[in-house]
């Protein structure tokens, strides 16, 4: 099944990984899998899509890249800084 990542899934999503971290579950570098169970169960609530752990994963770990490469970018190599 492909993944439909509208700018509304990926923001539940995120919401949905800042929960688990918030939570605790998230005791090094990785969630828990009790913490993936519990992201799929809520996204397909709040979606209605059913996805696996590898798909939810996948995403988590391209946005980490995006936000990496983005702060890169931004605050160090166009010197631009961040406007609050």
């Amino acid at each position: 099944m492909f993944a439909d990542w509208s700018d509304d899934n990926t923001t539940i999503l995120t919401e949905l990984f800042v929960q688990q971290v918030r939570a605790g579950n998230r005791p090094d570098k990785h969630l828990t899998q009790n913490a993936y169970e519990e992201v799929a169960k809520d996204f397909k609530v709040r979606t209605g899509l059913e996805y696996t752990k590898l798909q939810l994963k996948n995403k988590w770990d391209k946005l980490k890249t995006d936000y990496s490469n983005f702060r890169k970018l931004k605050l160090k190599e166009t010197g631009g800084g961040w406007d609050y």
